[in-house]
Order: C-alpha cells, then structure tokens, then sequence
C-alpha cells in the first residue's frame, strides 16, 4: 500500500500501524534524531519516488483509476509530454496564531530519460544549524535496476555533506527485488554499521505474497524478525487483503496484529480500506480504523477520510482529511490535511501541501501498428485497458524504470490490467504477439 498518493495512504495507514504497534516506534526513538528522520523520510521516498507526486501524509499500502471520456485511447507510438515532480512544499498551520509556516521541502533532480537521481530535503522547523538538510543519491545497474541509495546529510559545521544511511537493493534472476539492507553510519569509528532489512516473496506469477523487516542485533551479532506482511491478491493480481504480524521473542514465532482489506468499486477503483486487530487475550479480531475514499470524474482521488472504531459509543468516529486538487494534466499540485477537533466538532487545518512540475518530453517506441493495438488511460492511476485486433495469442509485460517486471498477463479484447499498486512514475511495456511492440505509461494520480 503507496509518490503523492503512498505517502498519504502509507502516511495515515502507517500512522495507525505506528501509533497501535508502539514497539516500532520505540525501536525508532533507540536511533539518534537525524537518522531516525533520514529513515522516515527514506521509507517515504522508496515507495513514491520514482516519478514522485505525493505529499505529507502517512507510510501506506495501494491505490486505483478507470477510463472516462477524459482519457482518450493513445496510440503505441509518438510523443508525449510528461510532468515530474521538481519539489514539494509542505506547511504547518499554527492554531495559536492562525497562521501557516513552512516545515518541509523536497527538490527532485531526473536523468533525461525521467530516471530519479538525487533528492534534497529538509526541515524549516528546526533550530538554526541543527543538520536540517538531507540528501539522497541513486545508482542503478545497467539494466536500470536500483542498486544502492547513499543518504547525506548536511553537516553544518563543516559545511559538507557527511554520510548517514544508506540502503542496497537485491534481485533475482526474474528481476524481483527479493531483500533490501539498511545501514546507518557510525560516526565514532567511520564505519557503516547493519541497521535493518526487508526480504521479499513471490508467487509464480511474480505478485507480492510476503514482506519480512528485520533487524540487527548487536549483542547476538544476527538479524532478528520483527515483524511480516502477508498479502492476498484475486486471479488478476490485485491485492484484496494482506495481514500484518510481529514476532513473539519469547515463544519464537508470529502472531498476527492487523488485518487490511480493500474494498472496489466497479470501475476498479479502492473506495474503503477496513482495518481490524486481533485481540490476542479473547483471540478474535475487533473494529480498529477505516479509509474512505472519493473520486471524481476524471479518476482522479479526490479525498481520503479516516476514522477510529469507538468502542465506548460503538460508532465511527472522524480522525484526519485530506482533499486533493490537479491542474489540467492531471498531475496532483496540492493537498490539504484536517483533524477533526473532537470538542467543536469541526475539522481543523494541520497541513498543506504544494507540488511543482516540469515537463519531460517521452518519445514512444515507433512500432507496428497493424495488429491494432491501443492502450488507455494513458497516464492511469488504477488500471489500462489494452484494445487487442490480433487473432493469434499475445502476451503483455510491463516494467518499471529499474528494469524489474511489475505485471504480465495474456491479452484479449479491451483486457483490462490492475495497476493500482505502483508507484506513480513512468513504466515500459512489451506486447508479443505475431510481432514485438514497446512503449511507455505513465502512472499519476
């Protein structure tokens, strides 16, 4: 579940998670100030960057989109103009003097082919001097897969950047990122020390079934589990549910915390996310939260509501808001966050949020058009439909920037394809039918 849109649902699911899990949050607060916001941010970043449109929210887990007259079918070849996301801008309102200030900006630097190269960023509500300035750097391999992120920051007595995580990532012969290690930098010796990992599972049909973070711990000198994710998807790969756990260190395994289910609508769209824990002392889950979404005509989400089960009143009770507005393209440029004030019974301004574009020009790869094929919407959010005119078999495969497979599936007529669960950015696509043909979707919500 997350660019602008993961860091919103990660932002409010995560927050949930954070807030009802507590060990994880007093894992974090074991880290110095600096490298626990680095590896917040970072965790932010890795799940919306690559074409990055979000905004400050929670750190979240998957999103949707469907064909309206808005988008009109795209052939697979020619041109087009894209908008990355140069920076974000987000404020804080203070309730005491009514009042917005700046607290936090990201800046994005692209490769000319929209490929993430670095990320700056930084809190303006901090003290003068206090390393408020962060920086990320990507490399990738000559398949364009991400390998390595090295994280900076900013040290203001030397007036140099200075090395403080930095996280490498491995795959499979398949292209599937398969495990993830975290690394913090130990000042003292000038040594990179082992933080935290995430190792990935799938299925034969290359869809994310598990999600294991584990932790370093020194005493032992070995990883120890600290928490999974089990995810559930239907036959055509979207996920519908997925469960997280945290690992027992005294009885030596897995019990299961919160559960996440989604709801769609007809037209593909996520409209609701239900979440319930699991009462370990009367062993049956209970209410805890849900997410309400809304969208408009052009499938592009307009609002996230989320509220808290009160067990006292037995009645849904509001927590946070977010509304969401888009420029002509599409592209989401701003954001704002409400609480809901339990004592006016009102919502309240928190924070705000300000996305700026440039344009990138996007050639498509010139194929044969003759066996007809069209892909739209195009950029989507939630899924492409793919208009198929070939009597012979033909397969689909899309890619992300770093090379890896995301989704394949065998084509038929206007098949529709789930693509709710990426990130926004740009993809490659292949088609194979009585002849090859590629070209590039853009993903934006």
């Amino acid at each position: 579940m997350k660019a602008f849109d993961f860091f919103l649902t990660f932002l409010t699911q995560g927050c949930l998670f954070i807030r009802l899990m507590s060990y994880r949050s007093l894992l974090l607060t074991c880290r110095s100030l600096a490298r626990t916001l680095a590896q917040c941010v970072r965790l932010f970043c890795i799940t919306t960057i690559v074409c990055f449109m979000l905004s400050y929210s929670d750190l979240a887990f998957g999103q949707p989109l469907q064909h309206s007259d808005h988008h009109k079918a795209v052939p697979l070849s020619g041109a087009e103009v894209i908008h990355l996301l140069d920076s974000m801008v987000v404020e804080r309102y203070q309730q005491s003097t009514g009042q917005w200030s700046t607290r936090w900006k990201e800046e994005f630097t692209y490769s000319s082919d929209g490929r993430l190269e670095q990320m700056i960023y930084g809190s303006w509500m901090k003290t003068e001097g206090d390393r408020n300035k962060y920086k990320v750097n990507y490399t990738y391999d000559t398949a364009g897969k991400l390998t390595l992120a090295d994280g900076l920051l900013w040290d203001t007595t030397t007036s140099k950047w200075v090395n403080n995580y930095k996280y490498e990532n491995f795959f499979d012969t398949k292209g599937n990122k398969i495990r993830e290690v975290n690394y913090f930098w130990h000042g003292e010796d000038s040594t990179w020390a082992n933080d935290y990992i995430y190792e990935y599972t799938y299925d034969d049909n290359g869809y994310l079934i598990q999600e294991i973070y584990m932790v370093w711990k020194e005493d032992i000198g070995d990883w120890m589990n600290y928490s999974k994710s089990d995810y559930f998807n239907d036959e055509e790969g979207i996920c519908t549910q997925f469960s997280r756990y945290y690992w027992d260190h005294i009885a030596n395994h897995w019990v299961v915390s919160y559960k996440y289910e989604y709801t769609f609508n007809d037209d593909g769209n996520e409209i609701q996310l239900m979440v319930t824990g699991w009462d370990t002392t009367y062993s049956q889950w209970f209410t805890a939260a849900k997410y309400d979404y809304t969208w408009d005509d052009n499938e592009n989400k307009i609002q996230d509501l989320s509220y808290d089960w009160d067990t006292i009143t037995d009645q849904w009770v509001a927590r946070q808001k977010y509304d969401y507005t888009y420029d002509i393209y599409g592209n989401r440029i701003s954001y704002m966050l409400y609480q809901w004030n339990n004592e006016r019974e009102e919502w309240d301004y928190f924070d705000r949020g300000s996305n700026y574009y440039s344009p990138l020009d996007i050639t498509y790869n010139a194929g044969n058009e003759s066996l007809g094929q069209y892909i739209w919407p195009n950029p989507a959010a939630d899924y492409i439909v793919i208009d198929v005119c070939d009597d012979g078999p033909v397969w689909f495969e899309i890619y992300d920037i770093q090379g890896r497979k995301v989704a394949s599936q065998r084509l038929n007529r206007n098949t529709r394809i789930p693509v709710f669960y990426l990130d926004n950015g740009v993809y490659l696509y292949v088609i194979y039918g009585r002849e090859r043909i590629s070209g590039k979707v853009l993903i934006r919500r």
